[in-house]
């Protein structure tokens, strides 16, 4: 978990996230809101679109398990985590 976590901070630009425990057991997709500071302290970050949220999603491949940021396609793998494919009817 401490990796998904650290890679989610990287992946959104080192601003820093809360996730839980089951973060990714209902989905494989992931919505980060953008423009809030962590601290509270103000209500946007400056040049962010607040009612955009930034999407992640959790693949697997042969590889391994993968953060993936749907806005570009950047990849991080996950190879402190083994991932289970999402079933989708």
């Amino acid at each position: 978990m401490a990796q998904l976590r650290q890679l989610l901070i990287e992946a959104n630009h080192g601003v820093s996230v809360t996730v839980t425990e089951n973060v990714f057991s209902d989905s494989s997709r992931l919505a980060l809101e953008t423009g809030r500071l962590a601290n509270g302290q103000s209500p946007h970050l400056r040049g962010r679109d607040p009612g955009k949220p930034r999407i992640f999603r959790l693949v697997k491949n042969r590889r391994g398990c993968w953060l993936v940021r749907d806005e570009d396609g950047e990849r991080w793998l996950l190879d402190k985590l083994n991932c289970i494919p999402e079933i989708i009817d």
